[in-house]
């Protein structure tokens, strides 16, 4: 991936999640917000936050020197791509599970199967999430 792809994917990334935030929180308000999609929510806005530090600091990791600084920058490109398969899994389950018949409606509530699915759903975007925070720590960028 060309510096520019990645460069752009981070900011789609730092947009979508904060639409992905927007839609939960409207969903939140219309059900019984159960823990499973408030934990979600924090997930994303936690990711959020990485990513628009990571969208600052990329071109530092771009033009560095360092060894490890390197091995983040040829790296970030694979775990940019894990995390928009993450987010895209959130939203295929939102359209899915939270809207009903596609009119924008959101259900009043969630079985325990889908709430189940909703956790790993937030397993797989906090692993993901994880795996960028070591990457910036790697490369000894506060985050």
């Amino acid at each position: 991936m060309d510096p520019l792809s990645v460069a752009a994917s981070i900011i789609t990334l730092i947009a979508a999640a904060g639409s992905i935030v927007q839609h939960l929180e409207y969903v939140k308000s219309r059900m019984t917000p159960y823990a499973e999609l408030l934990a979600i929510m924090n997930t994303v806005t936690d990711l959020q936050a990485t990513l628009i530090v990571v969208r600052y600091e990329y071109e530092s990791l771009r033009n560095s020197r360092i060894p490890a600084a390197r091995l983040v920058y040829q790296t970030l490109p694979d775990t940019i791509k894990r995390l928009q398969q993450c987010l895209d899994q959130l939203v295929d389950f939102a359209h899915a599970n939270l809207v009903r018949n596609g009119k924008g409606l959101s259900r009043l509530g969630l079985s325990k199967a889908k709430r189940e699915q909703l956790v790993h759903i937030r397993d797989d975007i906090s692993d993901a999430h994880r795996n960028l925070q070591l990457l910036l720590h790697s490369a000894n960028l506060s985050v």
